[in-house]
């Protein structure tokens, strides 16, 4: 897994007063955190996993929301 890139303006414990956006695809995962006022992203994190079909996607979806810290 790729580690998280942010810069030194995010905060957790400010989550409500961004946006997340998580991307799901054969690929692997990812999410972008983004500040809406400022029109930036905050966070960012990859992680590529090679998913065959979709009951693996989701089955790898469901495992990843459920070990991600930040998720």
């Amino acid at each position: 897994m790729s580690d998280l890139i942010n810069d030194n303006s995010f905060e957790v414990a400010k989550a409500k007063h961004y946006i997340l956006s998580i991307q799901v695809s054969l690929d692997g995962f990812s999410f972008l955190i983004v500040h809406p006022d400022e029109k930036r992203i905050v966070a960012f994190k990859s992680s590529p996993l090679k998913i065959s079909g979709d009951i693996l996607l989701a089955r790898n979806l469901k495992e990843w929301l459920e070990t991600e810290d930040l998720l």
